[in-house]
């Protein structure tokens, strides 16, 4: 739910590391569904957690690392910064197609993970915080832990906030910082002037579920 805290707890036990976080009960059913039993590309593995409270959407991050851990001590990349925007964009991509919300995604530095298959991001099904708004806050931590002695490493992270901060940017205006183009009809945009996220297609544009709501 916009605006509404949810408890987040990191968790060591014998067999691996998990991360929880707490329910509202107001998220779709079916996106807990497809969450369990579905294998959306790019997300955390997930399952439910029966707590005292509750139940926990648990998430397992074993062997993973966090991206504000792995930038604690040293900064940014170039290449890491193309690669997590990425990733980002396929597992937009595939939520799509699995009738899951971008707006559902948590895109703080502590919670975006990395392993040795690539990134991973946690889908919360009760949120719903704008994903371009996240993705601006995304572009102000790479501006701050980018290496500013370094020109493509600087020039990347400002162009990336740049782009990012302007009205009516796509995704495809990112990617096309470093050459990569997308090759399908559909566009998702950033638009400051309207809330949440717009999805326009060849011939006319769909709105998510929770959009029409408001």
């Amino acid at each position: 739910m916009k605006g509404k805290k949810m408890e987040i707890e990191f968790v060591k036990e014998l067999d691996g590391s998990y991360l929880t976080i707490g329910t509202t009960g107001e998220g779709a059913a079916f996106e807990t569904k497809m969450l369990l039993f579905g294998d959306v590309p790019g997300l955390l593995p997930f399952r439910l957690l029966r707590a005292d409270s509750g139940l926990n959407n648990c998430y397992e991050i074993s062997a993973l690392q966090s991206l504000s851990s792995l930038l604690k001590a040293r900064t940014a990349e170039p290449e890491e910064i193309r690669e997590l925007i990425r990733a980002l964009y396929r597992c937009c991509e595939a939520l799509k197609k699995y009738l899951l919300r971008p707006d559902g995604l948590y895109l703080e530095p502590g919670l975006i993970f990395k392993g040795r298959d690539g990134w991973r991001f946690c889908y919360h099904p009760d949120r719903d915080e704008d994903i371009f708004e996240q993705i601006r806050g995304l572009s102000r931590f790479f501006l701050k832990k980018c290496n500013h002695d370094e020109p493509e490493s600087a020039r990347l992270a400002y162009s990336f906030f740049q782009v990012t901060h302007e009205d009516n940017t796509s995704f495809p205006q990112i990617l096309s910082l470093w050459g990569e183009e997308r090759q399908s009809g559909e566009t998702l945009r950033f638009n400051p002037a309207k809330k949440g996220w717009r999805r326009f297609f060849a011939g006319g544009k769909e709105n998510s579920s929770r959009d029409k709501q408001r």
